[in-house]
């Protein structure tokens, strides 16, 4: 699922291509990593 972004007027139709939508209100990121680093920890709260 494509989510477009608007940013100061201008919009980008394929902005940000979501991997999982739950009930259109829950977007979730999949990702694969061998470890997990203190930047994956900060990436998770923004």
């Amino acid at each position: 699922m494509d989510l477009p972004v608007e940013y100061k007027g201008a919009r980008l139709d394929r902005g940000y291509r979501l991997d999982i939508v739950v009930q259109d209100e829950v977007i979730v990121e999949v990702k694969a990593a061998e470890e997990i680093l203190p930047i994956h920890e900060a990436q998770l709260l923004t």
